[in-house]
């Protein structure tokens, strides 16, 4: 895994079209879905994970997220804390 600390997770070998077009991959795609719905995981690209990293916050500073919802990277950074 790239991300520090395992708080990042890539399937390989499954691509999110390939995941959406086979019957294959029908109970990984609900399980998936399920595990979003309950909030355990928020699917992203991994290039939107990018920013968290690079700004390095601490607990004591102060951050204003003015990117586009869903709030995805303001939610990286509270787990990372």
């Amino acid at each position: 895994l790239w991300y520090p600390r395992h708080l990042a997770w890539q399937l390989t070998g499954v691509c999110s079209w390939a995941l959406h077009r086979y019957a294959r991959h029908k109970e990984l795609k609900q399980w998936l879905r399920w595990l979003q719905e309950c909030g355990a995981v928020t699917r992203q690209e991994a290039v939107s994970m990018i920013p968290p990293l690079c700004l390095d916050v601490q607990p004591d500073h102060l951050l204003l997220d003015l990117c586009a919802a869903p709030g995805s990277k303001a939610s990286q950074i509270l787990e990372m804390l």
